[in-house]
């Protein structure tokens, strides 16, 4: 029974004091994740979307999509998103000048996976819109 009354007050006193119901407004999660910026920019790719076909179940492919600073400010891009593990980003860290060009580097490892997939990139960037979003598409074949 101790214990029990133990546990009530432990559950009493952490509702109590974990709800905070005056706490201050925050930024977004769009505006930290996405790095909104006062001179943003654009940012055009030559495509947006690539199909790898078929491949083999473990057999990790790559592309690289190719994009263009069509703004006219500095083009920053803070952060690259795959929709999931198997899909790694590799994307410039320095900042990408108003007409000049830059690519980023997309791997796939379809290891586990069947069947049709489709998968997502997203570019957080100074951009218009904030994020730019790329996929990629694959038929994995069974290792039958």
């Amino acid at each position: 029974m101790k214990h029990v009354l133990t546990l009530f007050w432990i559950a009493i006193f952490l509702t109590f004091f974990s709800c905070k119901k005056n706490q201050e407004p925050s930024a977004s999660r769009n505006e930290i994740s996405v790095g909104k910026s006062d001179k943003p920019t654009e940012m055009t790719f030559t495509t947006m979307e690539y199909d790898f076909g078929t491949i083999k179940n473990q057999e990790v492919v790559n592309h690289t999509f190719e994009f263009k600073n069509t703004g006219k400010n500095d083009l920053l891009i803070t952060n690259a998103q795959g929709s999931c593990g198997c899909t790694v980003p590799e994307y410039p860290k320095e900042p990408i000048k108003p007409g000049e060009s830059g690519a980023i580097k997309v791997s796939f490892n379809p290891t586990g996976k069947k069947g049709v997939q489709q998968k997502t990139v997203t570019i957080f960037a100074n951009t218009n819109d904030g994020a730019e979003i790329l996929t990629i598409k694959a038929i994995i074949e069974s290792k039958e």
